[in-house]
């Protein structure tokens, strides 16, 4: 960013006005890009049609220009039936394969068990920190 004046030398006021400015410019990039990703799905769904109706819907097939190549590949879910999740990770964890479960955790309940009395098993915890909220008016 290209600066008349450099942020650190910029008072208090000076520095919300130039952050309300990037955010306005940071709005209308995010819905410039929206529409061209708009576009791109667009044209992407149409291409995927044409190949299924042209029976080249199949790895190895496509469609090509200078400069653009577009192939179908063979790739790969995973899927898992819902009723047996809890088994699922237990045998990942029994077996070594604990790699194959992504290791995610979701703050927003584990803090409402938290709030809620529930005792969180050793090495699990909700960890506070401070961030800074943004508001235009």
């Amino acid at each position: 960013m290209n600066q008349a004046k450099s942020i650190k030398a910029m008072n208090d006021s000076e520095l919300l006005e130039t952050l309300r400015a990037a955010l306005g410019r940071a709005d209308e990039q995010r819905q410039e890009l929206k529409l061209t990703e708009a576009v791109v799905t667009d044209v992407e769904a149409e291409i995927r049609e044409r190949l299924k109706a042209s029976g080249k819907w199949e790895a190895g097939c496509g469609m090509k220009i200078p400069g653009l190549s577009v192939n179908v590949q063979q790739k790969y879910n995973a899927a898992y039936d819902p009723d047996k999740w809890d088994s699922i990770v237990k045998w990942a964890a029994s077996e070594g394969y604990t790699h194959i479960v992504q290791r995610r955790l979701s703050a927003g309940p584990l803090r409402e068990l938290e709030i809620g009395g529930v005792a969180l098993p050793p090495g699990l915890r909700v960890e506070p920190y401070l961030d800074m909220g943004i508001r235009r008016s």
